[in-house]
């Protein structure tokens, strides 16, 4: 992306901060097309040591000390996981990727004991630490949402793979597990009690998403020739952007992001319309919409949800609104602390957003079909 001459927006001075304590484990949770495995790309290329790649950003001239570490690293949603079985297959095909990377052989049987002994022999061999990168970890959990009992045993799967982590932490200079959700009370989560989540953590809210500055930094000819496209003046079309894709608050510091796939989409088809989604709006969704039966109205104003509603989450118990926000249908609006307990209030994140889902749910709750959809709405 940086040496083809694409855009590439500077996020380097939040990654420095999770970078500059030294070992870390971390978990972070965005909504699909976000950029979290860029992120993982760009933590890659960091820990590989090749600076050269970020000449002109912010990390390049930072206080980091660059040094080259063993990286392992999971793309979790190219796993098989249509079974348990191909899970563990799946799983052991992808640490054997990243063995053969290294060159190093391994014989162990199980996923689990083969990724502890391939830390081990990284470890061994290049006299170093060793960074381990997972991004949606929790794919093959979701993939099976509509059918707890295949995603209970996918998580048992995991939590044996997973715990590695924390079992030999001591070999490791940085982890990082991305994904949509946390299932906390999951036995994945039971033994990675060494995560920090910073998910909902201050600092960490522009990390993924475009802030309105970086808008305006990285893409003008962008937005005026979306302006000329529609005989609109920039700050128009400013407004616009504004009002369609913008709104997600991921924390209680009041910064705000740009969904940046519906934003990119927008400049590149230079038309305003639902780009992230159509991408692909889980029909298990909609679904669990209905079978919770809320009052609609209330997405028009607020939903109120106690800070702990956040880290409750069980596969066949699937709490909406927490499910909402961390798919991104639902966002932070405002918050309110009474005796030390931190009540959020949600609403839609934007335009974009609201109408998709209303007609998304209008199928659903009416199973017509879209074309009837839209002489519904245009009735209503």
């Amino acid at each position: 992306m940086i040496t083809e001459g694409a855009v590439y927006v500077d996020k380097t001075k939040y990654i420095y901060e999770l970078l500059k304590p030294g070992f870390g484990a971390y978990f972070l949770s965005r909504p699909r097309r976000f950029g979290k495995s860029l992120l993982v790309s760009t933590l890659e290329a960091i820990f590989k040591n090749k600076k050269e790649l970020f000449k002109g950003f912010w990390i390049y001239d930072s206080e980091y000390v660059w040094e080259e570490f063993p990286v392992i690293k999971f793309d979790m949603p190219t796993v098989d996981k249509d079974t348990d079985e191909h899970l563990k297959i799946g799983l052991e095909h992808a640490v054997r990727d990243n063995a053969e990377n290294y060159g190093i052989n391994l014989e162990e049987d199980t996923p689990a004991y083969m990724f502890k002994s391939l830390i081990l022999k990284l470890k061994e061999k290049y006299r170093s630490q060793v960074v381990v990168l997972i991004d949606e970890y929790d794919s093959a959990i979701i993939k099976h949402i509509s059918n707890p009992a295949m995603a209970r045993k996918n998580i048992e799967i995991l939590h044996d793979f997973y715990s590695i982590v924390k079992a030999e932490g001591a070999s490791l200079r940085f982890v990082v597990l991305t994904g949509v959700s946390k299932f906390a009370k999951t036995s994945i989560f039971s033994g990675l009690n060494n995560l920090i989540n910073i998910s909902m953590q201050e600092k960490y809210s522009p990390l993924l998403g475009l802030t309105h500055e970086e808008l305006e930094i990285y893409f003008p000819e962008y937005i005026t020739a979306v302006a000329e496209k529609h005989s609109l003046t920039e700050k128009e079309v400013r407004e616009k952007i504004k009002f369609w894709y913008n709104g997600y608050r991921f924390s209680e510091a009041e910064v705000k992001v740009y969904n940046p796939f519906s934003t990119l989409s927008l400049f590149e088809a230079k038309k305003f319309t639902n780009y992230w989604f159509e991408t692909g709006t889980p029909t298990f969704l909609t679904e669990l919409i209905k079978s919770h039966d809320p009052d609609l109205q209330k997405f028009e104003s607020e939903i109120r949800l106690m800070q702990n509603s956040f880290n409750s989450y069980e596969v066949d118990n699937l709490p909406l609104f927490p499910i909402l926000y961390d798919t991104g249908y639902l966002t932070i609006k405002d918050y309110s602390v009474r005796n030390n307990i931190t009540a959020y209030s949600l609403i839609y994140p934007n335009f974009e957003v609201k109408s998709s889902l209303l007609d998304n749910l209008l199928v659903t709750y009416t199973d017509s079909k879209k074309s009837e959809t839209a002489d519904t709405r245009k009735f209503i």
